[in-house]
């Protein structure tokens, strides 16, 4: 026994009743009497805690979750009752719904040991209080920070919840710079009763705050931190979001005046004062500062103000009320600046108005002849007349803007342009920018852009758009409050995952919205959340709705994020001409978003939406140039909110291209970032996990597939509902784990459903239903119903051809599946045909080096055998063997189907040491297919008695391929009727 077994013998150990504290010390005792580094304490899957805070009723650690591998705190709550802990508990679940980047992130809630922990967002960083006493600061930065936990606040009344014990020392100011607050521990629904004792609390003023309460609940006591609790919440009365209100304002003013409101010259609180003392000093901050937090302090909720929202809303105004009146003492500075630049620029007006020097890349000769080129490389038989169309049409067009602009610039008054021209001019830049993305389409055309050239220019920009004012007037103030109340509360129902929810609100909000500009934010919400509930063909119209309405409103910013919104949506509809469209929508509108930023973050997300439409295209490779080019451009920040949905995208193509270790690292680091931000049960969350399970699905390990899947399906079950296409996904990968471990009828049920659940939701003729009817057809053949299997892969190669084109990647995989089928039923010939187009597509895309086409060559084996051409058929499986090694590993499952092909070829040879080896590895590898398994024990039999060597292990191994032949269906019978005669004969 060593000396630390002894100590824990000797101490009675830290056994689960002890709980982790227990734990942690003999932890410490132990590294300190025996240098013992290995000793650490964990929690669930947190390792190496360490602790970093303790209050009352609760110990704070740093720990690693093992999963993602990154740094948490665990809060570990003890000394409360099994009924205290399970509402605890239940509150944690709540706040888990709740991500919003001014909230502290709950990530996980359980229990260890009997005790109930919550795993949250490890800030660096101090909080509020520290943050204040650190060194002196002005009223406009803290006046910022609270104004950032009040969204957070805000955002958790949005969601139902009350914090409770909001106070400076639970408001974390991060290293950077982001505000959070913490600590929910009271957090309840609102209007929950406090279940109390009714008696008001004692009078805290004069004690330190270190030593206050640490907000949690505790039955029969009084909940909160009595110098920051509400009136209503100190007497033990019903609370809702007002005493968060009451709390966060006492909090602010304390940090503004540097005196709490209620707090006498002597540092002694006065509760049954009814209004706010005067400070001492005003230390600078605004007087409407003051009047908004004195109707918050108010001691009766109704007369505070409505909401958080309200509050913020005013105090911001009144922020800025002092900031207009510093402003204007610089005001004659500014439009003596206007008019200096103006008269500096007069000189250059005649170069500045010439529109050539815009318009001459767009259509000159270079270009004009770069266009002719490619239409006539396309060799259709309307391509010269299509290129003519085209150089009339864009000619013609170039040639009245460059009318337009001049007219337009030249008009400019003194001493410089006004609004309207320059909104006029701008305009006109944004019309060029449209047809030049168009026209650089028409410089590299291919079939199809030649064949839509005449669509594409028959309405081209109309200038006389530009003559129209794009000037909106000013909004009622109370109208826009509403608004972004309304708008708030959806918006916090999309954080949490609540789709149909917000959509609900989306349409109640949406007969109030009159506005064109507020009814466009309102229609893309509606519409975005539709179609994260599913509903595809009911998002259409009000996304395009929205578009339109911002563009008539001239907001380029909520037109860019609608056209986006729709190509998104056209390409999950697989409708890509539509798609190329809203591409060029957004491209233009992108163009005209005022602020450098948001143009440069919407830039972003157009390009990414660019490359997923490349991707549904099959142009693997510019997809992931484009990912690439933009991952780059913004220095591999994954703070940003895109990144994550780009590294999934990232890791999609790498899995396309049959690089599963890079697809896999990619898809872990989103996972990682998503958990971070949205909590692990997230449907963004889900998307990264599925991802994972599809790759250990294709790298064999298919009981980590399995495990991923069913986490992602209740994930998706609970937070998208059964008609959302992406759980019918999820539905459709468990078929496939079905399937793999031989469950048959249990995988055509989900396939089957599955199926059923993509018709409903995106339609029959869609490529998601394809996918689903061509794994059903491969489970139909593996249970020996073949002519069924060959019409389901029909239907689905029918459908990808008709919605993707006869050359896209997705048709190469159609078209091996039937192959298989057809070869099944003795149509070899037919079905080598298949599969030698089917490698055509293969190569192009991926190369050679792909496992799909060391599958095709393995298909093309097992057609080449049947045919007797056992040379050829050597070849190919052996070809197939080093592709499938070099791309999956030598341990891939992959591999045993292969094998024993080889295996087959070496008995027909009578090379049996040949066979021996080839049907030995095959049996080792042979995981997901009774077939493969039976037919390797049945190879490895034959091929040891023709050896004459190892004859005692035939009896064994004839007893093995029939249990494995029996239970692989219908699809083993023949091989087992080949089986048995063998054994008789060899008796």
């Amino acid at each position: 026994m060593s000396d630390q077994d002894s100590l824990r013998s000797w101490m009675g150990g830290a056994d689960d009743a002890a709980g982790v504290e227990a734990e942690a010390a003999l932890a410490r005792l132990r590294r300190g009497m025996f240098a013992a580094s290995e000793a650490t304490v964990s929690v669930g899957r947190y390792r190496e805690l360490e602790e970093i805070g303790r209050g009352g009723m609760s110990v704070v650690y740093r720990g690693r979750d093992e999963e993602i591998g990154r740094w948490v705190a665990i809060k570990l709550l003890h000394g409360t009752s099994s009924g205290q802990q399970a509402r605890l508990r239940r509150e944690a679940r709540a706040m888990a719904r709740l991500s919003h980047p001014n909230v502290v992130q709950v990530l996980e809630v359980g229990q260890h040991r009997g005790e109930t922990y919550v795993a949250m967002e490890l800030v660096e960083g101090r909080d509020a209080a520290a943050w204040l006493a650190a060194e002196p600061r002005r009223w406009s930065e803290v006046l910022e920070v609270f104004l950032a936990a009040g969204e957070g606040l805000a955002a958790a009344h949005a969601e139902g919840l009350v914090h409770r014990d909001f106070k400076p020392s639970n408001v974390m100011v991060g290293d950077d710079g982001r505000v959070r607050v913490t600590d929910f521990g009271l957090a309840a629904d609102v209007g929950s009763a406090l279940g109390g004792d009714t008696t008001p609390a004692d009078d805290e003023g004069d004690r330190s705050r270190d030593d206050e309460d640490e907000g949690l609940t505790a039955t029969g006591a009084r909940l909160g931190t009595p110098r920051y609790m509400a009136p209503e919440q100190r007497f033990g009365a019903r609370v809702d979001h007002r005493a968060d209100q009451w709390s966060f304002a006492a909090s602010l003013w304390e940090s503004l005046y540097a005196r709490h409101p209620f707090e006498d010259e002597r540092g002694r609180l006065d509760p049954s004062r009814t209004v706010p003392l005067r400070p001492a000093s005003e230390r600078g901050v605004p007087r409407a500062v003051g009047r908004a937090l004195r109707r918050a302090l108010a001691v009766e909720p109704p007369a505070r103000h409505a909401s958080m929202h309200e509050l913020l809303a005013g105090l911001r105004a009144a922020a800025r009320g002092r900031g207009r009146r510093v402003a204007a003492a610089a005001g004659a500075l500014a439009v003596l600046g206007a008019a200096t630049w103006w008269l500096a620029g007069t000189a250059e007006a005649p170069r500045r108005c010439d529109p050539v020097e815009h318009s001459a890349s767009l259509w000159g000769a270079e270009r004009q002849a770069e266009v002719e080129r490619a239409f006539l490389a396309t060799e259709l038989p309307f391509a010269a007349q299509a290129h003519a169309d085209v150089r009339q049409r864009v000619g013609a067009w170039v040639s009245s803007w460059d009318h337009e602009y001049r007219a337009v610039c030249e008009s400019t008054p003194e001493p410089g342009p006004d609004a309207e021209t320059e909104q006029r001019l701008s305009c006109l830049r944004a019309e060029l920018t449209e047809v030049d993305g168009l026209v650089q389409a028409f410089a590299t055309a291919d079939r199809d852009v030649v064949t839509r050239a005449e669509l594409a220019t028959r309405d081209l920009p109309d200038h006389a758009r530009c003559s129209e004012s794009a000037a909106r007037a000013a909004l009622p103030p109370e109208v826009v409050a509403a608004h972004d109340e309304r708008m708030a509360r959806v918006r916090a129902q999309v954080r949490a995952g609540h789709y149909r929810e917000a959509a609900s609100l989306g349409e109640e909000a949406l007969p109030l919205t009159t506005e064109p500009v507020l009814r466009a934010e309102v229609l893309l919400s509606l519409a975005l959340n539709r179609r994260r509930s599913g509903d595809f063909e009911d998002a259409a119209e009000p996304m395009e709705r929205a578009f339109y309405d911002a563009a008539a409103a001239e907001d380029a910013d909520l037109a860019t994020r609608a056209a986006i919104a729709v190509l998104h949506l056209e390409v999950a509809r697989s409708h890509h001409d539509q798609a190329e469209a809203w591409l060029r929508h957004a491209s233009t509108w992108v163009e005209r978003v005022p602020e450098a930023e948001e143009r440069a973050r919407l830039g972003r997300e157009r390009a990414l939406a660019e490359a997923e439409l490349r991707y549904e295209q099959g142009r693997y490779h510019e997809s992931l140039a484009i990912m690439e080019r933009v991952w780059a451009d913004c220095g591999e920040d994954e703070s940003l909110d895109f990144v994550p949905r780009m590294l999934n995208q990232m890791g999609l193509v790498h899995m396309q291209q049959g690089s599963y270790d890079e697809a896999a690292h990619w898809y872990r680091r989103a996972m990682v970032l998503e958990a971070e931000r949205s909590g692990r049960e997230h449907p963004q969350v889900a998307s990264s996990l599925e991802n994972l399970g599809t790759t250990a699905w294709f790298q064999g390990d298919y009981e980590e597939a399995a495990r991923r899947y069913e986490e992602v399906y209740e994930i998706r079950r609970a937070t998208l509902g059964p008609g959302n296409p992406k759980t019918a996904n999820t539905v459709m990968n468990l078929g496939l784990i079905d399937h793999v471990r031989g469950d048959y009828p249990a995988a055509v049920d989900k396939l089957e459903r599955s199926i059923e659940m993509f018709t409903a939701s995106v339609g029959r003729e869609h490529p998601s239903t394809a996918q689903a009817l061509g794994n059903l057809a491969v489970t139909l053949s593996e249970m020996g119903q073949r002519e069924r299997s060959n019409a389901f892969n029909r239907e689905s190669l029918e459908i990808y051809e008709a919605i993707l084109g006869p050359d896209h990647p997705t048709v190469g995989n159609a078209l091996h599946n039937l192959a298989s089928g057809l070869t099944e039923t003795g149509h070899h010939e037919e079905a080598l045909a298949m599969l030698e187009r089917a490698q055509v597509i293969t190569e192009r895309a991926n190369g050679r080096d792909h496992p799909l086409y060391a599958s095709g060559l393995h298909n093309e084996a097992v057609i080449q055998r049947r045919l007797g051409r056992y040379a050829d058929a050597e070849r190919s499986d052996r070809e197939a063997l080093a592709r499938y090694e070099a791309s999956l590993g030598p341990e891939h499952p992959e591999l045993a189907m292969v094998l024993v092909g080889l295996a087959q070829n070496a008995l027909e040879d009578r090379r049996w040491a040949d066979g021996i080896e080839t049907a030995e590895r095959a049996r080792t590898l042979a995981a997901t297919s009774a077939s493969t398994r039976g037919l390797a024990a049945f190879y490895l039999a034959q091929a040891l008695d023709g050896a004459g060597q190892g004859r005692e292990r035939v009896p064994e191994l004839v007893e093995e391929a029939r249990r494995e032949l029996s239970a692989a269906g219908p699809n083993g019978e023949e091989n087992l009727e080949d089986l048995e005669r063998w054994a008789r004969a060899h008796r």
